[in-house]
């Protein structure tokens, strides 16, 4: 156990040494991305690898003093051997046990994290000031503080913006993973943020930078054009699309540098840094607010999915319960035949026989009521057979209404419940137009289809006549409708379509109303789900 920690703390220290001295290389006096690994390190690593990132440091600086003692003198070489993380450790510290900033934990308050930016670019600043008063100066020269110390304050501090945050996305990304890199690279390749980034965001910096090469005098107009990038992916990602766009516009600003100390650079890094952290902020609020909607889009989805698996559950009691009544009309039949057959001797039998079964068995127990609970044709046959010949096409062209209908899609797709759904929105619709006893003609149009979630669309179009209306049967088709349906009318319908995250439209036509519903089905592990529950119902 001892070899395995200390062969990760060696582990640390190595890849840490390695990482300061690529950044080392790419830091200048205003822009001192290495003050930002720093920050970035020890807001990510654990307590017991310190030791590790320190050792780490020490050892990049000590090939810096071997190096460069000659030149810059044995006094600069052994202060140089203090390694600047060890002075923000303390106040690191802080900030992740009391300050509520602790990233590693997921604890990431950007308000709180630029104040430790802020804080950890000043003793970067005054460790570079003290550095300063050690290097051997030509004679005749010396420190023009009014210059340098803006510089080291903007460089440290937009360093810090740079890459702290950049290093949070990277972690929080891996850690969703389960620190799996396959898994993490997979993901950067689905991410929006990685898209955009890599497709829209670096081509348009690209282009600018080559813009300004050729274009000298629009040069501070196109480093200032580079904060768009930063605003609209804070937009579009919170904090983490600021952070990736920051990194990326800061890159574009360094590299249309004509000089070392160039001035217009210089304001033009001054103004990133104020929209830097001014987007990182904005976009921590605009992240917690799209989190904030995701959760109760979440909740909201968890209890309809609840919703309808108790509907489910309910439906398959009553499709139970349907078929008990017609088994007992059945029975209740069977019976009755045989009672009525034993008086043989009444010359009425016959006449006694039929009157019975057209008065008595219909008043109690008609074959409407039990499809009112569960239309076991939609069992049978499902949307074709209820709406067919057999079904609502029947019921209507019998009364006299010019009925038409039409199927189109993979109905397969469609589940008991989604296709219940469908029928019954169609018989509330029915039943409301035809309770004003005008309607002439009904067309119904029903369209499903499958893209990542399976979807139903029903047209149901009611024509509207009195001259042909007059002709309709409506005391034997209105009493049949209201009571297969619930008689709730557009209520219904909103309430069965938004069980299955639908709208309802409706809008007049020239010829009367149409009404248009869509449903969106349920995922296919919960709807397996339900059917299953369903299906033990029903065996029961």
């Amino acid at each position: 156990m001892r070899s395995i920690a200390l062969s990760r703390q060696v582990g640390v220290a190595v890849v840490y040494c390695a990482s300061v001295a690529l950044l080392d290389h790419l830091s200048m006096s205003h822009w001192i991305v290495l003050t930002g690994l720093h920050l970035g390190a020890l807001l990510l690593v654990d307590y017991r690898y310190w030791p590790a990132l320190f050792a780490g440091d020490v050892a990049w600086l000590g090939y810096l003093s071997l190096t460069s003692y000659a030149q810059l003198g044995t006094l600069w070489a052994l202060v140089n051997l203090i390694p600047p993380i060890a002075w923000y450790a303390p106040l690191v510290l802080m900030f992740r046990e009391h300050w509520g900033l602790d990233p590693a934990r997921g604890s990431t308050h950007m308000p709180t994290l630029m104040v430790c930016a802020v804080a950890v670019s000043g003793i970067a600043t005054l460790i570079a000031i003290g550095q300063l008063q050690v290097v051997p100066l030509p004679t005749g020269s010396s420190l023009h503080y009014n210059e340098t110390l803006p510089r080291l304050v903007l460089g440290n501090l937009l360093g810090v913006l740079t890459v702290t945050p950049v290093l949070l996305v990277w972690q929080q990304g891996l850690a969703a993973t389960g620190w799996r890199w396959l898994s993490w690279m997979r993901q950067c390749t689905e991410s929006r943020l990685a898209i955009e980034s890599g497709f829209a965001v670096v081509p348009f910096i690209g282009a600018l930078c080559w813009l300004g090469g050729r274009h000298g005098e629009m040069r501070d107009v196109i480093q200032l054009a580079m904060f768009v990038p930063v605003v609209i992916l804070a937009m579009r990602h919170g904090w983490r699309g600021a952070a990736i766009g920051g990194m990326l516009a800061t890159g574009g600003v360094m590299t249309l540098m004509p000089v070392h100390d160039d001035a217009t650079t210089l304001h033009a890094e001054a103004m990133m840094a104020v929209a830097m952290a001014t987007m990182l902020v904005i976009g921590a609020r605009i992240t917690y607010l799209n989190g904030r909607a995701e959760r109760e889009q979440s909740q909201m989805r968890a209890v309809l999915n609840q919703t309808q698996r108790q509907i489910v559950e309910d439906e398959a009691e009553l499709r139970v319960m349907a078929r008990a009544l017609e088994e007992f009309r059945e029975s209740f039949q069977g019976v009755l035949h045989q009672m009525l057959g034993r008086a043989g001797g009444a010359a009425d039998v016959r006449a006694l026989q039929r009157s019975a079964l057209r008065d008595s068995l219909p008043a109690a127990l008609p074959e409407s009521t039990v499809d009112s609970l569960h239309p076991s044709m939609l069992a049978r046959s499902g949307l074709p057979g209820v709406l067919g010949k057999e079904g609502l096409a029947r019921l209507l062209q019998d009364a006299g209404v010019d009925y038409a209908w039409d199927l189109r899609g993979p109905v397969s797709l469609l589940r008991q419940g989604t296709s219940l759904a469908l029928y019954r929105i169609v018989l509330e619709a029915l039943a409301d137009a035809c309770s004003r006893r005008d309607v002439a003609a009904v067309r119904i149009r029903l369209r499903c289809g499958e893209q990542r979630r399976s979807w139903a669309v029903a047209v149901i179009d009611i024509q509207c006549d009195p001259e042909r209306a007059a002709r309709v049967d409506w005391g034997r088709l209105v009493p049949r409708l209201q009571l297969r349906a619930s008689g709730l009318g557009r209520r219904a319908i909103e309430d069965q379509a938004a069980l299955f995250e639908g709208a309802v439209r409706e809008r007049p036509t020239p010829h009367g109303q149409r009404v248009t519903v869509g449903l969106l089905q349920s995922a296919s592990l919960l709807a397996g789900e339900l059917d299953d529950q369903a299906s033990k119902l029903r065996q029961a």
